[in-house]
């Protein structure tokens, strides 16, 4: 039976009688809804991510710009010499962050430490990221990784004066990079994520529909109209289409994840529709 036929004609009780007497488990019907599904949830979130975070948000610039042009405005010049970073002022500078992201509003995060004295170090460092004379270090709950800033500039002059007009062609130039690149990056992850995602969705629609067709025998026994598993699996896959789209739906446009016992009763209901209406014969044609 045609893919369009099942999804069309999936109140169908001829498409449900077609599909019981079949004894197909259905389960590629079953794994493309799931692409489907998952390629629309990508898609909807790689534009919410592009609407929140490279989007002008009224007079406001886009968060990205924002976020780079406040790191910028606050680094202190420095100066780069034989793999190690020096600054006129002792003095640790912590950069900070302003601004709304994804709705809330953000002011006074300690993001960078910038501490060429040798004070602060990876053990005792307040902010994700820390930049030393010698290192530069990234820490969050669960690691800490370091980077050698002789390793980061091994290819770069021995000599490099970090000054304002350094610090802000730089930003500027990686505003304009990010921007040029935003194609290929939301195609190249946009693509990862999807596969993770629809692989994940595809084991737990493959128990979702194994465990609708154990149901499925229940159900074929109690009605009085006993089915095979492989049938049962059938209709459920079917059957269960309209459902995982409308949970597509709810997920992702109403931000209403649905829990899976409920996906799971709302799969018997159909179900159960779907073996009484496959059980019933069709209507005979009648001849003048």
């Amino acid at each position: 039976m045609k893919i369009w036929s099942l999804l069309t004609g999936a109140f169908s009780a001829s498409t449900y009688r077609h599909v019981r007497q079949s004894g197909s488990f259905y389960m590629g019907y079953a794994m493309l809804i799931v692409l489907l599904c998952t390629f629309a949830v990508t898609v909807h979130y790689t534009l919410f991510i592009h609407r929140e975070v490279f989007t002008t948000q009224g007079s406001k610039p886009a968060l990205f710009e924002s976020v780079v042009t406040q790191i910028a405005a606050q680094m202190p010049p420095m100066v780069l010499q034989n793999n190690q970073l020096m600054s006129n002022d002792p003095t640790p500078t912590t950069i900070k962050l302003n601004g709304t992201a994804f709705g809330e509003n953000f002011e006074g995060i300690d993001i960078i430490t910038i501490d060429t004295s040798g004070l602060t170090t990876h053990e005792n460092m307040k902010t994700p990221i820390l930049v030393t004379s010698k290192d530069l270090v990234f820490k969050s709950e669960r690691e800490t990784k370091i980077k050698s800033i002789a390793e980061l500039t091994k290819d770069g002059p021995a000599t490099m004066v970090i000054n304002r007009a350094m610090i802000d062609d730089l930003a500027t130039k990686t505003i304009e990079g990010v921007r040029g690149s935003l194609t290929s990056i939301y195609l190249i992850f946009g693509a990862i994520g999807w596969f993770f995602f629809a692989a994940y969705m595809a084991i737990m629609r493959l128990f979702m529909l194994l465990a609708l067709g154990l149901a499925g025998l229940v159900i074929g026994s109690v009605s009085k109209s006993p089915i095979s598993y492989a049938s049962a699996v059938g209709l459920a896959s079917v059957s269960y289409a309209p459902i995982a789209i409308l949970d597509t739906v709810l997920f992702a446009g109403l931000n209403y994840p649905t829990s899976k016992i409920i996906m799971f009763l709302a799969g018997c209901v159909a179900l159960f529709m779907a073996i009484k209406c496959s059980s019933t014969p069709p209507p005979r044609e009648l001849f003048g």
